[in-house]
């Protein structure tokens, strides 16, 4: 009877540390008869050798413990001792726990995406500069054939400053013309006033 008992007290200190019925009976059943050899025999992912020795559980023992279940359950949880670590942690909803190669690989995603903005941004900025000295070189040009037309619509020519000289009263009047060359040299040429600029030219 104290065999059945201690039975009774392994499973359900098992079970109340978190662990399923199943995982109990095979843990005894292989021959972890403390609570520390189940236990880690449970977190090892129970591991069966050749060697070792299967215990068999009569049926009493199995019923025995069937009821001791219920009895626990029908009186509370809070009647046993609780172990929230093993609670908290069951198989059907593993952890969530964050891979470093997802934060490596964002990080190097932000970097490439930030390098390939700022590439955009410079060649933006080169074609901008290019197309203004383009604009400036087109207009510095233009200029340059306007006033190149001017200049051929509006030549240097030599102007003449004809310069009239009248005789006093009581003598013959005659009229004096000087001429300016391109070569900067003065011709003077005197004509009667009484002649017209037919004759003159």
């Amino acid at each position: 009877m104290s065999e059945q008992m201690t039975m009774d007290e392994l499973l359900s200190h098992l079970m109340l540390m978190g662990f399923n019925p199943e995982d109990c009976h095979e843990a005894v059943s292989c021959g972890k008869l403390s609570a520390q050899d189940a236990v880690e025999w449970i977190l090892s992912g129970k591991p069966r050798t050749s060697s070792s020795a299967h215990l068999v559980l009569p049926k009493q023992i199995i019923k025995a413990h069937d009821k001791s279940e219920s009895s626990h359950s029908n009186s509370g949880i809070s009647d046993g001792p609780q172990c929230p670590s093993y609670q908290a942690s069951k198989p059907n909803e593993p952890p969530v726990v964050h891979s470093r190669f997802a934060e490596s690989r964002d990080a190097r995603v932000q970097f490439l995406n930030n390098k390939r903005i700022r590439l955009e941004h410079d060649v933006k900025k080169e074609k901008m500069n290019k197309k203004m000295e383009k604009e400036a070189i087109l207009k510095e040009i233009e200029c340059d054939r306007k006033a190149k037309r001017e200049l051929k619509q509006n030549p240097d020519t030599s102007v003449a400053m004809p310069t009239t000289s009248t005789a006093p009263s009581g003598q013959h009047a005659t009229c004096l013309i000087q001429i300016r060359l391109p070569n900067g040299q003065n011709v003077r040429h005197e004509f009667q006033s009484q002649q017209t600029i037919s004759h003159v030219v």
